[in-house]
């Protein structure tokens, strides 16, 4: 599977997630994001599988950073099991 994170700028903007390629038999993916030593507050965003088979969620926020950060990990799970991805939103 792909996963595109599109539109995400400087983290203040909603974005998208669009995950590619999903096996047929998968039943849930979800997205969530932290950044390490910090706690982030629950914000798990499940994406919708299309018409198309993609599987895709909108107006996704990243959480707030008080000490001003942009160093983000996405906990992307499929079914059962989860990747990992650091980015950085500046």
């Amino acid at each position: 599977a792909r996963f595109r994170l599109e539109g995400v700028g400087d983290g203040k903007a909603p974005f998208a997630i669009r995950a590619e390629g999903v096996p047929d038999n998968i039943g849930s993916v979800s997205a969530s994001f932290r950044m390490d030593g910090m706690d982030m507050g629950f914000n798990r965003y499940a994406l919708e599988r299309q018409p198309s088979g993609d599987w895709r969620a909108t107006r996704i926020r990243l959480p707030f950073c008080v000490e001003g950060r942009h160093d983000f990990t996405a906990d992307i799970t499929v079914g059962s099991q989860t990747f990992q991805t650091a980015f950085s939103a500046e």
